[in-house]
């Protein structure tokens, strides 16, 4: 079964990369590209790879149709070197947040610069 990347920005592109490398299977739907606003049904995947600028009552309803799984999730499951994860730039939240400023997190998908305000959570 193929998997679906819902959401195109940057995370969507990150998923596309992460997908290919693995010779997995996917589709790719954004309502806010016409090349990718195509009609879907849900039910056809096995994994829905979620971007996190998706509102959380999308993203929760969503899970209803197959496994739904994030950045952070792939970070956590496949980083064993690491257990810092950059909190993403669209203002989800995550649980354990502290903040910094000038620090550099390398991550799975890119390297951030973390700016005041911007926050980041420990893997425990």
């Amino acid at each position: 079964m193929k998997s679906l990347i819902y959401g195109y920005g940057v995370t969507g592109k990150s998923f596309e990369r992460y997908l290919t490398n693995r010779n997995i299977p996917f589709d790719i739907f954004d309502e806010n590209i016409d090349q990718h606003n195509k009609k879907i049904n849900l039910s056809d995947y096995q994994t829905i790879f979620c971007s996190p600028g998706i509102p959380k009552d999308l993203y929760e309803s969503l899970k209803q149709y197959a496994e739904v799984i994030t950045d952070l999730d792939i970070f956590f499951k496949e980083d064993t070197q690491i257990n810092t994860a950059s909190h993403n730039y669209s203002g989800n939240s995550i649980d354990s947040e502290t903040f910094l400023a000038g620090q550099t997190i390398y991550g799975l998908f890119t390297s951030i610069t973390l700016t005041s305000g911007a926050c980041i959570a420990y893997k425990i």
